[in-house]
């Protein structure tokens, strides 16, 4: 998707009552990106989501998160950005973001009160494949693989 129909998407949705927008910027190069993409939506936006889809440690995806919360601070002044990471699939130290071998479920979900801390969800579902690679590599990206699942639980 295009930054201009995310935003759109954004704007849209924030107009609803009883909605909260996040927007996933897992996939941004950089913490300045995502907090630029972030800022750029305005007060639209409530917050966003790291590690969507990845298997990146606990630790790891809360200093991105923090990072990204760092430079939209700076940016825009509001420190009440809600954080989510998927903890999903990030378990276990992993060798590879695709479909990788020794994966793990991650921390079960956590709401913490504070706005300000990481709140850790499944935002990916178990089993989900990443595409043909990895421990699943007749697989389509998108695909609800059993085998995948069974690994990461077992």
């Amino acid at each position: 998707m295009t930054a201009t129909v995310v935003l759109s998407a954004a704007e849209t949705l924030g107009a609803l009552a009883r909605t909260i927008v996040l927007l996933d910027v897992s996939d941004a190069i950089s913490a300045s990106a995502a907090a630029e993409m972030i800022a750029s939506a305005g007060r639209t936006v409530d917050g966003f989501a790291v590690n969507v889809r990845g298997y990146a440690t606990e630790g790891a995806a809360t200093a991105t998160a923090n990072g990204v919360r760092d430079r939209l601070l700076a940016a825009t002044g509001r420190n009440d950005y809600l954080m989510v990471a998927d903890s999903s699939r990030n378990g276990a130290p992993t060798n590879g973001d695709c479909n990788p071998s020794g994966a793990q479920v991650g921390q079960n979900q956590v709401l913490r009160p504070e706005r300000d801390k990481l709140q850790l969800l499944w935002l990916t579902t178990p089993g989900v494949s990443d595409g043909p690679c990895g421990e699943a590599p007749t697989s389509s990206a998108g695909e609800f693989v059993p085998s995948l699942a069974y690994t990461l639980v077992a």
